[in-house]
């Protein structure tokens, strides 16, 4: 019973937040997936803030390392379905994927310019509104996890 009472808890609150969670009952905290993505464009500055306002505990967000060896945080390998641009996106450089601008996902009309964000960029939205960070490392090597981590 103890277990039908939270998955309704955990559906009333997916509804209620419009947003991907993974857990939100009891002692159990709200983590966004890839921000507030139900709210703003999956895994931008945007989703992640939107998070912070509806009172998510984390963020989870996917982590690549691009060409040039600098990171960013992106979920598909392909920069086609959620930016103006095609490719793949571990071939590109910071340079590259900054000249890109998001143009799809969940009320995009509400947010013009949206850009690819940094790891740095990801750490310091969650830093800034008290988000603990939840990150899904994308392929790379344990060598380039355990760099990353340091």
């Amino acid at each position: 019973m103890k277990f039908i009472k939270k998955i309704i808890i955990f559906s009333m609150l997916l509804e209620a937040f419009s947003a991907n969670v993974y857990a939100a009952v009891d002692n159990n905290k709200i983590i966004g997936h890839r921000g507030a993505s139900g709210l703003a464009p999956e895994n931008t500055v945007a989703a992640f803030e939107r998070a912070a306002q509806i009172g998510m505990w984390g963020i989870e967000s996917d982590l690549y390392v691009l060409r040039d060896g600098n990171i960013v945080m992106f979920h598909d390998e392909t920069v086609d379905r959620m930016t103006n641009g095609c490719g793949n996106i571990i071939d590109m450089t910071l340079e590259e994927v900054k000249a890109l601008t998001i143009d799809n996902g969940n009320y995009i009309e509400n947010y013009k310019g949206l850009k690819i964000p940094t790891f740095d960029e990801y750490l310091n939205c969650c830093k800034r509104n008290n988000l603990v960070p939840i990150i899904e490392f994308k392929i790379v090597n344990e060598e380039s996890v355990k760099e990353i981590i340091n």
